[in-house]
């Protein structure tokens, strides 16, 4: 485990393990990466006789490059030049029941503090720190409880202006303070673009194909979408890194308003949030964004959830 501290060596080592994730996302978003990897899994599924399976894969395949013109992306990279000169920054993450392991950063920024809500042991030598929280009556799921902490910095952690918010498969590899060097815009939040969807709509599509909401409930979003005029270019966010200042109004109005559409409806929470905005009045330019696709980010090492 490698830990921060204020001098030189230190800010080499995040600019290293920076680096070389990059040089593994490098590699990993190559094309001869795709390609080698798609021929064994294509091989795989043949062996086994998933013919079915290896047919729905091509497509898939032949929709993402030749029809959403989606190709492997090129590795984000991050200007080390400036370091982060303001007050504190909550790092966080939540993991209730057994959706997630427990996953340490690999590297601890000496400007940021970390905080895990969570009801796993954690171990001691963890650089997370374990935090309570008292849940309203109605957030009584392991789904719920992660997704209020996700909302609410201002709740769960009101003594910090700045936070970040992060999945619990993902990793953290250097200091992750820099994202907060340049941090400015009209909400007061930071994403990053969706690394396939342009819109919710294509954002419902793929949680229709993957299972993750029945048709009614597909039905039933779009409805409220069409209602309100909701557009089809509008953009897309993914919601598995926040960045947010919990002095800004508008951020903790855009933050309550989308609690309360996951409450009330559907409990997929990227299913709202970009509708929350256009609803309230704002645009993806007014918020801060972190990246283009976290998967080509080198600040994070993406696992699968359990």
């Amino acid at each position: 485990m490698l830990l921060g501290g204020g001098n030189k060596l230190v800010d080499k080592e995040a600019t290293l393990l920076f680096d070389l994730n990059k040089r593994a996302l490098d590699f990993r978003n190559s094309k001869q990466y795709f390609i080698g990897d798609r021929i064994i899994h294509y091989g795989t599924l043949l062996k086994h006789g998933h013919i079915i399976k290896f047919i729905k894969r091509i497509l898939e395949d032949v929709f993402r490059v030749l029809f959403k013109k989606k190709s492997n992306p090129s590795v984000e990279k991050l200007d080390f030049q400036k370091e982060y000169q303001g007050e504190k920054i909550a790092v966080y993450t939540a993991i209730y029941g057994q959706y997630d392991a427990i996953m340490e950063p690999l590297y601890k920024d000496p400007k940021c503090d970390y905080y895990i809500f969570t009801d796993q042991e954690l171990p001691t030598d963890s650089i997370w720190k374990k935090v309570g929280v008292y849940f309203p009556a109605e957030v009584n799921t392991p789904l719920l409880k992660n997704r209020y902490v996700k909302m609410m910095p201002h709740h769960v952690l009101p003594q910090y202006r700045y936070s970040i918010y992060i999945d619990g498969n993902l990793i953290i590899t250097s200091a992750i303070s820099q994202y907060f060097v340049n941090f400015k815009c009209k909400s007061g939040i930071g994403m990053h673009l969706h690394p396939s969807n342009t819109s919710i709509y294509e954002e419902v599509k793929y949680n229709l194909r993957l299972h993750k909401i029945t048709k009614d409930e597909a039905s039933r979003i779009r409805a409220i979408y069409d209602k309100c005029k909701m557009p089809r270019k509008f953009g897309m966010t993914e919601c598995n890194v926040i960045m947010r200042d919990s002095e800004n109004d508008i951020c903790k109005n855009i933050m309550e308003c989308w609690w309360e559409h996951l409450l009330n409806g559907i409990k997929r929470d990227q299913l709202y949030f970009t509708y929350v905005l256009y609803l309230l009045g704002y645009t993806i330019n007014d918020l801060f964004i972190i990246g283009k696709n976290i998967n080509a980010n080198p600040m994070f090492i993406r696992k699968e959830h359990n």
